[in-house]
């Protein structure tokens, strides 16, 4: 048997719980590489799994600062739709 548990609380999960990722420069003090405005970069990231509380209170942050620059900057927030169409099917 399995067992997985989160990476951010510990607590033990039913599944995989939902996968999480960030670049690696993101632990690192001053990254060593940056691009030509010098805003760190890197090729590799951290992969880790989160329960359902954890990842909610993660992305719900990121969520937030996301939509902060995006008003800051004059950029208009872009909600998800979801359409759905119904084809009828002929069955004989």
């Amino acid at each position: 048997m399995i067992k997985y548990f989160c990476d951010a609380c510990g607590m033990e999960m039913k599944n995989r719980g939902k996968e999480f990722s960030y670049l690696c420069h993101l632990d690192e003090i001053k990254p060593s590489y940056g691009d030509a405005d010098g805003n760190g970069i890197s090729g590799r990231s951290i992969e880790s799994n989160l329960c359902n509380a954890c990842y909610n209170i993660i992305m719900g942050e990121a969520v937030k600062k996301f939509k902060k620059l995006q008003k800051a900057n004059g950029i208009p927030s872009v909600k998800q739709e979801f359409k759905f169409s119904i084809t009828p099917i002929n069955v004989k």
